[in-house]
């Protein structure tokens, strides 16, 4: 069904912008991506973000946990805190310099509550207005090349509940990888263990001497942009385990992509009508013509009886 947003306003107080690094000393390296990861269609930024209830007493050290959970995780995942740098031939690699990942914290004066009422039919659903308020974009973070590999933002709300943000280099990680990272970082609860049995089956289910082709051609071409002329892409992000994303606060109201993307779609693990139920939310662009017709279709379809 489609819903109208409306736009909401207010005020973010934010502390200045933070390096936070590995917690402990992790290798000097450099280490050359795979001829799929340095894709030119992969040669963006791409934004998640979180939004958790009032849990208790320990609300306000939200932030203080994602950052120290955050230094932890760079550890073993080091390279995340290092720099993508181009070499020759436009071949990406990453400088793992543990210069760290950008951590920001803020408090902004509204509520939840308010949030889900303009995210359109009083539930938290992409696209949502006020992304610029809740994932600031830091001045010189926005490159893919010899910029920081993650920006995250903990936006605390005067319900007591909390946002948290997170833009990542999608030459490093896709969906499942970012979704890995989380879990094994914050508080080493949800589906870690899921994430790397979905990788595995992913794994068997493309032969490798298919994935050496598709880089193959990939290198022949130049690493051309995805032709999206007549085609139209559909990401699952369902089973990366966003919506299950425990920070010690129980799972988040949503959880998952942050934008929409024209030519892209995406499908998310919503609630049904506010109650426990799982549903799926399909996160379109259309040109605006294209989507007033669509908007109508989609009423007529949910509107006619059963």
């Amino acid at each position: 069904m489609a819903v109208q947003r409306q736009q909401l306003r207010f005020a973010v107080r934010r502390r200045e912008p933070e390096l936070v690094g590995p917690a402990a000393p992790t290798p000097r390296e450099t280490k050359r991506l795979s001829d799929l990861d340095d894709h030119e269609t992969l040669r963006v930024q791409v934004q998640f973000v979180f939004f958790y209830r009032a849990g208790g007493q320990h609300d306000a050290a939200a932030a203080d946990v994602v950052r120290r959970a955050l230094g932890e995780a760079l550890v073993p995942y080091y390279p995340l805190a290092g720099r993508v740098r181009e070499v020759d031939g436009r071949k990406l690699v990453v400088d793992c310099t543990g210069e760290g990942v950008l951590f920001v914290e803020a408090d902004a004066d509204t509520r939840l509550a308010e949030l889900e009422a303009c995210s359109g039919g009083g539930e938290l659903r992409p696209p949502f207005p006020s992304m610029d308020q809740l994932l600031f974009d830091v001045e010189g973070s926005g490159g893919v090349l010899d910029s920081p590999l993650l920006l995250v933002q903990v936006t605390r709300l005067l319900c007591g509940g909390f946002v948290f943000a997170v833009r990542v280099n999608h030459t490093m990680c896709d969906a499942i990888g970012i979704s890995q990272f989380l879990l094994a970082a914050l508080l080493r609860r949800g589906s870690l263990g899921d994430a790397v049995e979905m990788v595995r089956e992913a794994k068997a289910a493309v032969t490798a001497e298919y994935a050496r082709s598709a880089a193959d051609v990939l290198v022949l071409r130049g690493r051309p942009l995805l032709a999206l002329a007549n085609v139209f892409v559909v990401s699952d992000h369902r089973h990366a385990g966003f919506h299950r994303l425990d920070l010690g606060w129980g799972e988040p109201a949503y959880g998952g992509g942050a934008d929409v993307v024209f030519g892209l779609g995406y499908l998310v693990a919503v609630k049904n009508g506010g109650d426990e139920e799982n549903a799926v939310g399909a996160v379109v662009s259309l040109p605006r013509p294209a989507m007033e017709r669509f908007a109508s279709e989609m009423e007529t379809l949910y509107t006619q009886p059963n």
